[in-house]
């Protein structure tokens, strides 16, 4: 009994040492964002369209359309809009300016923006799987 014992231990001990083919690159069920499309923003790219952004706002409205944006969290998801400028806007002058931040964002890889003026949502851009790109909306 005991050499038997000791015979499976053996067994089992070797067969724990064989490699299992492709368990190194096996992702967990589910962790694995197949089909997503997940690219960072360069920090120097969002700054540079920012910048440009602003540089016709300033030209059409004499103030900046950005205020700030947040990049800590990973890609671009977040800005703040100059809440004294979005609220002398009429809507069709915040949807030029949110479809021109959509445009200007086009093949960067952002999915999705929300645009905040002071606390209150305003817009968001998001990716238009039927159009493709983006696309701007203003929030309710």
């Amino acid at each position: 009994m005991p050499a038997c014992f000791l015979g499976v231990m053996i067994v089992f001990g070797c067969l724990s040492f064989v490699p299992v083919a492709g368990q190194e690159r096996m992702p967990w069920p589910g962790s694995a964002p197949e089909g997503r499309l997940e690219r960072k923003l360069d920090p120097l790219q969002v700054q540079s369209i920012l910048d440009s952004l602003n540089e016709e706002s300033q030209k059409q409205y004499s103030e900046d359309f950005i205020v700030k944006y947040y990049l800590d969290l990973g890609p671009l998801n977040r800005v703040q809009v100059n809440p004294q400028l979005w609220k002398r806007l009429s809507l069709s002058e915040r949807r030029q300016l949110g479809n021109r931040f959509a445009k200007a964002f086009k093949g960067t890889g952002l999915l999705f923006c929300q645009f905040f003026a002071g606390d209150a949502l305003v817009g968001k851009v998001k990716s238009d799987p039927i159009r493709g790109g983006l696309k701007f909306e203003l929030a309710n």
